[in-house]
């Protein structure tokens, strides 16, 4: 997706190639924190298209980084893909900046080392990450075609739907087929879901899925279902947001209706 400018300043991010969870903790929030910080500097990121809207409405340009065979035959390992060459890497980081430095002034370049860093979490500041998605708004128009009733919404993340007594369960597996069926161009399952948990009155599922982590640092409360120690929940919940560790859901529920 383009939106064509004049020439002007611009900070370009990527190649991304890493895990999602990743991308979702240490890279996609540098573009939004630098966004706020210089509101009329554009931002180009290149990125896998299911992930464009971890960026979303902070970006001017957003390229698609197809790696689809690489995919299929190695494994995603931190900021990296295992047996990727970084000579193939930086290949494709160089041709990013080339195209675009002829058309912007470009403040930086940022994008992994996926050297032996590769498994080093902050090579950006942790200081200079914003968790503050805002999906385009495709996205918003999809989920509303799908979800009527938007009274006392619960996600249940990778769970079989239950009935909870007062609330509107949306569960995992059927949000995403529905999603699925819909997407466009300028929608993504990712962008969708991000849409969805904001309207959530709490999440029910469990630390070791993507999802669960993601809906914290969305400041959605967790009703987390699985042995996962309040250390590593620090470490992953910058926003402090409310995480109840259970093993029933019923239990979880009561503790946060009394809180």
């Amino acid at each position: 997706m383009e939106n064509q400018g004049s020439r002007g300043n611009a900070y370009l991010f990527g190649p991304f190639i890493g895990e999602l969870s990743w991308e979702v903790f240490q890279f996609a929030p540098l573009v939004i924190y630098l966004k706020k910080l210089q509101p009329t500097v554009s931002i180009i990121v290149l990125t896998r298209q299911e992930r464009f809207d971890l960026y979303g409405k902070y970006t001017d340009i957003l390229v698609p980084l197809k790696l689809k065979l690489i995919e299929r035959y190695h494994t995603e390992n931190c900021f990296k893909i295992n047996n990727y060459p970084k000579k193939d890497y930086d290949f494709i980081a160089e041709y990013f900046l080339n195209k675009y430095r002829e058309r912007y002034d470009i403040f930086n370049h940022y994008y992994p080392d996926i050297g032996w860093r590769y498994n080093v979490k902050w090579q950006f500041s942790n200081s200079m990450m914003d968790y503050d998605f805002k999906p385009r708004d495709e996205n918003t128009i999809l989920v509303d075609s799908i979800i009527k009733d938007l009274d006392n919404l619960v996600y249940f993340d990778g769970l079989e739907k239950q009935y909870l007594s007062g609330y509107n369960v949306i569960d995992s597996k059927s949000f995403e087929f529905q999603v699925e069926k819909l997407l466009t161009n300028k929608t993504s399952y990712l962008g969708c879901l991000i849409v969805l948990l904001k309207r959530c009155k709490f999440v029910i599922g469990n630390m070791n899925n993507d999802i669960s982590k993601l809906a914290i640092l969305l400041k959605i409360p967790l009703i987390n279902l699985g042995e996962y120690s309040q250390d590593k929940i620090n470490i992953i919940n910058p926003n402090k947001t409310l995480v109840i560790s259970t093993i029933d859901i019923h239990e979880g529920l009561k503790f946060y209706e009394n809180m």
